[in-house]
Order: structure tokens, then C-alpha cells, then sequence
């Protein structure tokens, strides 16, 4: 989800500069995205870091600070960030979504999966637990349609379930949640690949090929190997 890292951080640093006094923490903040968009992530924090100082509140600098940290691998200590996000923001969507990704990549999966019904519950949807009820939705340009109250769009909250469950084994679940995750324009690359893993272990191993290889024409390189191990 790196490319929709990046794009998140970009519109969060464009709302926070047009909605916001030009004061020293945005001053940080906004050098910290100057970072962010060379892919400078430790000069990042450093910035960020700065902008807590200045403003031990300022949500946002906490909630980029533990993107720039998970983008290096610090998945820890960017959930500490993001509990202070929610200790300080409850009901915004995108640090459950966050914090998920990264308890799912420490292999604390049920965690995970109560971060991601959290987000689910906050997005008012309506679900009953096995699949979405109601349309596919992608909010181009509208990450942020009410104040402060974070928006993501409803393929990645989903993502991160199917993920999440397909590591817990629940496979037929997985492959629901990864097939309404899937949209030709805000689809995460990962999908591809966690849809070939969930696909293999429901023995679907001509399904699974096709959607490894897409992964991996997308980018997903670490997918090489299964493809090598399984399609020949």
C-alpha cells in the first residue's frame, strides 16, 4: 500500500496548509512532507518530531510520523503513534486502517482484525459480518469531506480484512472481502497477491497463477518466488 501511503500523505499536508494558520508546527510539518516526497522518511520524523514539540495535540503529526515509520519498517513504534491519534481523535477511520496494517505484519492478527471492524464500524456501513451490503465506492479527491474526520476509501478498510482473515484461515471470507476490494483505479496491489495465497490454499492453483503473475506485473515483486514454487 506504499503508493497509497504516498498519496494520503500528500492530501493530508494540502488540507492541513489550506485549512490551517501558517504557525510552527505546520511550518515542520509541511518540511516534513518536502521529505516524504523525496522518500526521505528518517529527515521526515525529524521534522514531525519538531511539530509534536510545538503542538503535543497535533494529531496529523503523529498520524504521517507513523506512515514515515512503518514505510522504514518501525511498525511498533508507529503504533504507539497511532494510539496517540485515537487517544486524541476516536472517531477517525484511518489509524484503525493503519494500525491493522501494521499489527497484521507483526503477525497479531486478531488485533488486526479488531482494528479493522473499528474502522468498518466508524465508516457506517452497513455489513453483517460476511460481506459489505451496498455498492462499491471510490472517493476521488474527497479524502477529506468533513473537517478533520480522516475518510479512506472502502477497498482498503476491506483489504486489510481479507488479509487479515486469510492469515487467520478463514479462507472463503478472505476471497469475499478481496474480490469487492478489488477496483480498477483505487485497488491496492496487494490484493492480487493475498487473492493467488487465498486461491492456493482453496486449491484454485490455475486462479491462483493469474492473479500472482498481475501482483507481480504491478509491482509486488516479493510474489516472484510463489510464481516460481507454483506456476510453472
Amino acid at each position: 500500500m506504499k503508493n497509497m501511503k504516498q498519496i494520503f500523505l500528500f492530501l493530508l499536508v494540502l488540507f492541513s496548509i489550506s485549512s490551517c494558520k501558517y504557525n510552527d508546527e505546520n511550518y515542520y510539518y509541511e518540511k516534513a512532507y518536502q521529505f516524504e516526497e523525496k522518500e526521505q522518511y528518517e529527515e521526515a520524523i525529524i521534522e514531525l518530531n519538531k511539530a509534536k514539540i510545538f503542538n503535543p495535540k497535533f494529531d496529523k503529526a503523529y498520524l504521517n510520523r507513523a506512515i514515515d515509520k512503518s514505510i522504514i519498517g518501525e511498525y511498533e513504534s508507529a503504533i504507539g503513534d497511532l494510539n496517540a491519534v485515537i487517544e486524541l481523535k476516536p472517531n477517525s477511520i484511518e489509524p484503525y486502517v493503519w494500525r491493522a496494517e501494521y499489527k497484521r505484519m507483526l503477525e497479531r492478527y486478531e488485533e488486526a482484525m479488531k482494528d479493522v471492524e473499528k474502522a468498518l464500524s466508524l465508516k457506517n456501513t452497513e455489513y453483517n459480518g460476511t460481506n459489505i451490503v451496498g455498492p462499491k465506492e471510490y472517493n476521488h479527491n474527497k479524502l477529506f469531506p468533513k473537517g478533520d474526520n480522516y475518510n479512506i476509501e472502502m477497498e482498503f478498510i476491506v483489504f486489510e480484512r481479507g488479509a487479515t482473515n486469510y492469515h487467520l484461515g478463514n479462507y472463503s471470507q478472505a476471497l469475499n472481502d478481496l474480490e469487492f476490494s478489488q477496483q480498477e483505479i483505487s485497488n491496492p496491489i496487494s490484493t492480487h497477491y493475498y487473492m493467488g495465497l487465498t486461491l492456493l490454499e482453496l486449491n484454485e492453483l490455475t486462479k491462483a497463477c493469474e492473479e500472482f503473475k498481475i501482483a507481480y506485473k504491478l509491482g509486488e515483486t516479493g510474489v516472484k518466488e510463489d510464481i516460481d514454487k507454483y506456476c510453472k
